[in-house]
């Protein structure tokens, strides 16, 4: 790209811009935020050990898509963020989409447990019975040595070494809780939907974090994916596009179908390869 020429990729994201009419700010808020991750996408190459991250969304059978995904990257290091919006209002798309990238932004500078925390400062009020707007979301910050992670919710991390998907993180739900206590099946998966931390309440002592090695592809999904889908259905879709990050991400969304009711959840994912020089 030589100086003062304007990447295709920009000229689309702002075609598509101007043909929406709904919801000002959340047009202007999803195309910053597209913007942005493209600029970023354009300028990738290279860092934390070519593992350029990409992403994949696509909106449930609800109004708006309340889920976002943010990339960024400084230096070597680059940090990709899925944030899944508590609710379903052109209010609560566009926080989603800010959120996303104020965790990718800062995460990249600062680490996972500061760009969750970052994040979580623009909707926090520990103190309110109920706080509006909300999200839950995970981050992912890779360098060359490993991947270190930070989430509140239950948008979840996974590793693929080549064989087997491991989940990397614990989903901060009441349904979970109850699983570790013991409880009956039946009664846990009851109590799935029911989130323990967000963002909006998130504190340090709230935040999870966990490191997995660079040598094993790292995936980030929303719970519109790992509700609808299987363990085995994830990792049968990660072996047959390995070699191919974004149609792996493109065909883990396209696999989410309607429940029994007829209801589909926003899905979303990021996918960031490998180390490429890792043994």
């Amino acid at each position: 790209m030589t100086p003062g020429e304007i990447p295709q990729e920009l000229l689309d994201i702002l075609d598509r811009a101007a043909g929406k009419t709904h919801s000002r700010e959340g047009v202007v808020a999803q195309t910053l935020a597209e913007i942005l991750t493209a600029y970023d996408r354009i300028g990738a190459d290279g860092a934390a050990g070519g593992r350029r991250p990409v992403t994949a969304t696509r909106k449930g059978t609800r109004q708006y898509n309340a889920d976002a995904a943010a990339v960024h990257t400084a230096g070597v290091t680059t940090a990709a963020a899925v944030v899944d919006g508590i609710g379903n209002s052109p209010e609560i798309a566009a926080c989603s989409l800010l959120l996303a990238e104020v965790a990718a932004r800062v995460g990249a500078r600062r680490g996972s447990l500061v760009g969750i925390l970052a994040a979580a400062e623009l909707v926090a009020d520990r103190d309110a019975a109920a706080v509006e707007p909300d999200a839950v979301a995970v981050l992912a910050v890779a360098v060359p040595e490993h991947t270190g992670v930070a989430w509140v919710g239950d948008c979840r991390a996974w590793g693929w070494d080549g064989a087997t998907l491991t989940q990397w993180t614990t989903d901060h739900t009441v349904g979970q809780q109850l699983r570790v206590n013991g409880a009956p099946l039946d009664l846990a998966e009851a109590h799935d939907n029911w989130i323990r931390t967000s963002l909006g309440r998130a504190v340090v002592a709230t935040v999870y974090q966990v490191t997995i090695p660079s040598d094993a592809l790292v995936l980030l999904t929303s719970d519109g994916v790992h509700d609808a889908l299987t363990r085995d259905e994830l990792a049968t879709l990660v072996r047959a596009h390995g070699d191919d990050p974004q149609v792996m991400a493109d065909a883990i969304v396209a696999a989410v179908v309607e429940d029994d009711d007829g209801y589909r959840d926003d899905a979303t994912v990021v996918v960031i390869p490998a180390r490429e020089d890792a043994s």
